[in-house]
């Protein structure tokens, strides 16, 4: 089993809801809803500028989320996945499970380096648009 994390900026899109949790049963996880959930999510601790504005505050927000549930997490945000795993809390990226990944991510200063990330992203791209959709 493994406890779904939803975004706080998702709390209000029933769709993803349903498309994660049964993209997760087709994965053969089972799905523990944490207390809040859905469209009562809560914030990871990463919300606006709060780890740089009130570093105490975002890990003090993380930390209650975390306490939801002893199980692994599973999260669609990335930066989500970043605040938990930087609590110690083990918790998986739906994408890297779909394809394959069923690891955690280590957290490396590389890992938070937000250039790095969107050059990541543009590779990702990149990558996609020529090998899945056959574009340049």
């Amino acid at each position: 089993p493994v406890a779904l994390h939803d975004s706080c900026t998702t709390r209000q899109e029933k769709k993803i809801h349903d498309s994660v949790r049964k993209l997760l049963l087709r994965l053969g996880y089972s799905v523990e809803e944490l207390p809040h959930c859905r469209e009562s999510t809560i914030c990871c601790g990463n919300k606006g500028l709060l780890p740089y504005t009130h570093p105490e505050a975002a890990a003090k927000i993380a930390k209650i989320r975390i306490k939801e549930s002893q199980a692994d997490y599973v999260t669609y945000c990335v930066t989500c996945q970043h605040t938990f795993l930087s609590q110690g809390k083990n918790t998986y990226y739906l994408l890297d499970l779909f394809y394959g990944n069923k690891t955690t991510t280590s957290i490396t200063e590389e890992s938070f380096d937000s250039s790095k990330r969107n050059e990541n992203r543009a590779t990702l791209k990149k990558q996609l648009l020529e090998e899945v959709w056959g574009e340049k």
